[in-house]
């Protein structure tokens, strides 16, 4: 906060109006970090996926009309009933605000009556009784044995998953082994790490991940390894980095495949030595598991050169391999169910027909992929204030699986003519993951919005639309035509 040294608040400016938004920017940016949408929808999806300590609601969205804002207080204020939120009116009316406040407000500004002290000291006041009441309690969605939020339980019951379960438990009776957890993405190589650190000896230590993909090269080796003042142009303080921060417990390393040469070595000399040299700095001296993960195939990369042997084999004193969903369906119907139950709906609340539909579907997307899905049908269903949720809110590859399929039978043409049939299942998976990275870039604007959606960085992202497809499958990627808009320098 502004006069505070705590981390800066963060608050979801639901805003529709370009110029206000610039305001609030220019006017609090130092103070306070801003998550900006235009819509209630949007501000449902934000709140599902990124935290806040405020909410400012606009309450002339869209069409002018107050009552469209007024009317979704409470929906909004469902997902936690604690944030605090402050509604932004140009009624001067005061039942306006009367019925704001009785709709979950708790609070409110006017525009025409803009006063940045005031409005500072509100925030402040809202945001710090807000993180002093989530200090007091547990989180809003608890798991047993303090596991942390839904995304954190490893769920499943299918022969497969109870098998890694146990094999977790047990590696987590030796604290210094070097697991490497391999799977496609959105298996949920994270949550298995992080159930391996909560059934360790390191367990009540720091857990702490880093998504290699989403760092710049440029930036990471202070990221992994910390800076000292002055080591560089804008280091202007010391910073630990993710090694020192999971000091005394288990620093998972997500998408190794993705570390250039120079980081690979220092990895190595860690691995060996457990020192580290922060950037400008002298050598420390550490103690903390590393729990690698990746989705490519370290052997290949090894044999092209792109990633060191010595380390593979250093990384992998141990390997998990979580199998993707389409492997374990047994597991379906319980994932389904614990999805709806932590946005507090009954797995009841699913038509026949949409429940079959899911049952049936390939889910080359994975868990997240079905997670995204769970929670778009729980927005969609508030959103048109339906009881149930119906088939018509299926997103289009679930609703038309013929079409997909087509697409698919599209794409094994390119490669049949071979006579080699791994490329068809090979293809119907580029294509599975075409269409994600599509719908990603069909829905938000920006290139690093649809890259977040889909749990990689924008360097991850262009790899493995123009590296990995387009290089080897460039008829199937022509045939996605916001991702040749979106990448049409790279491809022609």
């Amino acid at each position: 906060m502004s006069d505070k040294a705590q981390t800066k608040a963060t608050i979801l400016l639901v805003e529709d109006e370009a110029e206000f938004r610039q305001r609030m920017h220019k006017v609090f940016g130092q103070d306070y970090h801003f998550l900006n949408t235009h819509s209630i929808k949007g501000a449902m999806q934000s709140l599902q996926n990124l935290p806040c300590d405020l909410i400012l609601l606009d309450l002339t969205l869209e069409n002018g009309v107050e009552l469209e804002a007024l009317n979704h207080i409470g929906t909004i204020k469902k997902y936690n009933t604690d944030l605090p939120l402050i509604v932004v009116t140009k009624d001067q009316l005061t039942q306006t605000v009367v019925d704001a406040m009785k709709k979950g407000a708790n609070d409110f500004v006017r525009k025409n009556e803009f006063n940045a002290e005031v409005w500072r000291e509100k925030f402040d006041d809202h945001i710090s009784r807000f993180r002093k009441s989530a200090g007091k309690k547990t989180k809003s969605i608890k798991i047993a044995k303090g596991e942390g939020s839904t995304s954190d339980i490893f769920i499943g019951d299918s022969s497969q998953i109870k098998e890694i379960k146990d094999k977790l438990r047990k590696l987590s009776e030796f604290p210094d082994v070097t697991v490497l957890i391999t799977g496609e993405t959105g298996v949920g190589k994270e949550v298995a790490a992080k159930y391996l650190h909560l059934h360790g000896q390191r367990k009540n230590k720091p857990f702490k991940a880093v998504n290699l993909s989403a760092v710049s090269k440029n930036l990471m080796e202070s990221e992994l390894f910390g800076h000292k003042k002055g080591a560089f142009t804008h280091a202007i303080a010391d910073q630990d980095g993710a090694f020192l921060q999971a000091n005394g417990g288990v620093l998972l390393l997500d998408e190794i495949g993705e570390i250039d040469h120079n980081i690979q070595v220092k990895l190595l000399r860690f691995l060996e030595t457990k020192v580290i040299t922060p950037v400008g700095g002298k050598e420390i001296q550490l103690d903390l598991q590393i729990v690698a993960a990746t989705n490519r195939d370290i052997p290949t990369a090894i044999a092209e050169g792109m990633f060191r042997e010595d380390l593979y084999y250093r990384l992998n004193q141990y390997e998990i391999k979580i199998p993707p969903l389409r492997e374990r369906l047994d597991d379906l119907e319980l994932l389904i169910s614990h999805y709806l139950k932590a946005m507090n709906e009954e797995p009841g609340v699913l038509s026949i027909d949409v429940r079959k539909r899911l049952l049936q579907y390939s889910w080359p997307g994975n868990v997240r992929e079905l997670v995204n899905i769970m929670k778009k049908l729980v927005v969609d269903k508030v959103m048109t204030s339906r009881k149930k949720i119906t088939e018509d809110l299926l997103p289009d590859n679930i609703l038309h699986p013929k079409m997909a399929a087509k697409s698919t039978a599209l794409g094994n043409a390119d490669h049949m003519e071979f006579g080699d049939h791994a490329h068809v299942a090979e293809n119907q998976l580029v294509v599975a993951e075409l269409q994600r990275i599509e719908a990603a870039l069909n829905k938000h604007i920006k290139k690093s919005d649809a890259a977040k959606e889909l749990g990689w960085g924008l360097d991850k992202l262009k790899y493995n639309i123009v590296d990995r497809y387009y290089a080897h499958f460039p008829d199937l990627v022509r045939r996605f035509p916001t991702i040749c808009s979106k990448y049409k320098r790279f491809i022609k």
